[in-house]
């Protein structure tokens, strides 16, 4: 029993280790906060007026039972009107200045003074002029009261050329910086894992080039277009560009987002085969689906976290349907974060996608490079049997069928013995090639010794062997195993 112990933690090592790695992720994700921010009093409930007003128009109008969070503010139908009452100063200190982001642009007032403005905000494309994504303007010392501060904010936002989900990005008091761009270490985290990405994903490349495994190359692909999304996110970082390169930098994320997704489904179809089109007939699945979702939701960032969660759920059902044996676990790993993926959409696209997929397949790819790119070279013809106190070499072809029993497995040769092996037969099957085929829950055959497949009543089916033995057959296995048989050499 204890050796049976042994053998199956030794098969399930390789999913606890990448288990606990990945749990490890996922608790700094949650603990650690997405950024360094500095000091900063971020705009709490604001008021808004969807209205065309001038500024002194504004400033007396009734802004009664018109808050809402800054998040929710929606994309004013001409120009809108922002208005920060009592604006929190405690804790910051030196020369202040109002940070802005988001694609809008805006003239902004302090107690009633011009102190910024983010490109003209007008009632159309055509008068507006679009503003920087990132601005921060000071606050002149003198304008700065003791309490009861005031940040009025004419706004609009028609050059962005989609529906943002969330117009105003940032809005806050922060101490004065020259530097309009988000900070560098905003993207920490993606920086950190990014060039780490690009080395795996030629690692990986390599590595199917020296084995001569094209299908390594599509893993490649993935890996070099999740950095490449990743580029493109921390590009806000070095270029503070107009509003209106908003969507072509997220249109240019999401795409790469997708080939990452669908390149990586491609890989695990490849690198786990089956019969018939069931890989090419999931891809199809994927894409339409991908295709429907996005057209529902608006603003790339929704579509970029649906097309990631679509194709790991594709992933995970192709692992846990067609992976051998314990490589199931895999298919846990992508499900949980597709969860995180739909949960906290805005931080797994932030930094966690990279995160996760690096540890994921650098794992895998340290600890386990023949999983990840199988060797090729000349096919074994044996296996060892594990019995108690001994160990025993049969030849493939020796072997007629396996039989569970209970932990243990039978195994029936051609001369009519029999061996007992220590292994489930579920882990024996796997270290066996593609001849041995699971047709019952209990029973595994060498195709080479299958004479017949008979039907009996009840919709009951059967297969027969060279030497006589009849074995049972569940009926859904029945249309593929005979699939396999046709193309099987028989002796």
């Amino acid at each position: 029993m204890s050796d049976e112990w042994l053998n199956r933690f030794a098969t399930l090592r390789p999913g606890l280790e990448l288990g606990t790695l990945i749990l490890a992720v996922f608790a700094l994700l949650v603990l650690a906060p997405p950024t360094t921010p500095q000091p900063a009093n971020h705009a709490p409930g604001v008021g808004f007026l969807n209205q065309r007003l001038d500024l002194e128009s504004a400033q007396v109008a009734d802004w009664q039972n018109s808050t809402v969070s800054i998040y929710d503010l929606p994309t004013p139908q001409q120009s809108g009107w922002l208005k920060w009452d009592n604006v929190d100063l405690d804790g910051l200190s030196g020369p202040l200045a109002v940070r802005t982001a988001g694609p809008f642009s805006a003239h902004l007032y302090w107690n009633g003074r011009l102190v910024g403005q983010k490109g003209h905000p007008a009632d159309s494309a055509t008068e507006e002029s679009p503003g920087r994504i990132d601005a921060v303007f000071s606050i002149p010392p003198e304008l700065i009261h003791a309490s009861n501060n005031e940040l009025l904010m004419h706004f609009s936002s028609h050059r962005a050329g989609y529906e943002p989900m969330t117009v105003i990005q940032a809005l806050a008091i922060i101490p004065y910086r020259a530097d309009d761009r988000r900070p560098l270490r905003s993207y920490f985290p993606l920086v950190l894992t990014g060039g780490t990405l690009l080395a795996l994903a030629l690692g990986i490349g390599w590595l199917g080039r020296t084995r001569r495994d094209p299908r390594a190359f599509y893993l490649a692909l993935a890996l070099t277009a999740l950095f490449l999304a990743g580029g493109a996110e921390v590009s806000r970082a070095f270029v503070n560009y107009t509003y209106d390169w908003h969507q072509p930098r997220q249109a240019i994320m999401f795409g790469f987002l997708l080939v990452f997704g669908l390149a990586q489904l491609r890989y695990v179809i490849t690198r786990w085969p089956t019969t018939g089109h069931s890989g090419l007939v999931l891809q199809a699945v994927a894409v339409i689906s991908i295709a429907v979702f996005t057209l529902r939701f608006p603003g790339y960032d929704a579509q970029s976290t649906i097309a990631v969660a679509t194709s790991l759920g594709a992933t995970a059902g192709w692992l846990a349907l067609y992976a051998k044996g314990q490589t199931r676990w895999l298919a846990g790993i992508f499900i949980i974060i597709g969860i995180y993926a739909l949960r906290l959409p805005s931080d797994f696209l932030d930094r966690a996608v990279y995160a996760l997929m690096l540890v994921l397949w650098g794992y895998l790819s340290l600890r386990l490079p023949d999983l990840i790119v199988p060797r090729h070279g000349p096919e074994p013809t044996q296996i060892k049997l594990i019995t108690t106190g001994r160990m025993i070499i049969v030849g493939f072809d020796e072997i007629i069928f396996l039989k569970a029993a209970g932990n243990y497995t039978e195994v029936h040769l051609a001369n009519g013995g029999q061996h007992l092996d220590n292994r489930s037969l579920n882990t024996l099957t796997d270290a066996l090639p593609a001849d041995f085929y699971r047709l019952h829950r209990s029973y595994a055959v060498n195709l080479a010794h299958v004479s017949e497949v008979r039907s009996k009543p009840g919709s009951k089916y059967t297969a027969h062997l060279s030497t006589g033995i009849e074995i049972p057959v569940s009926r859904k296995e029945v249309k593929t195993f005979r699939e396999k048989l046709a193309t099987t050499p028989r002796s």
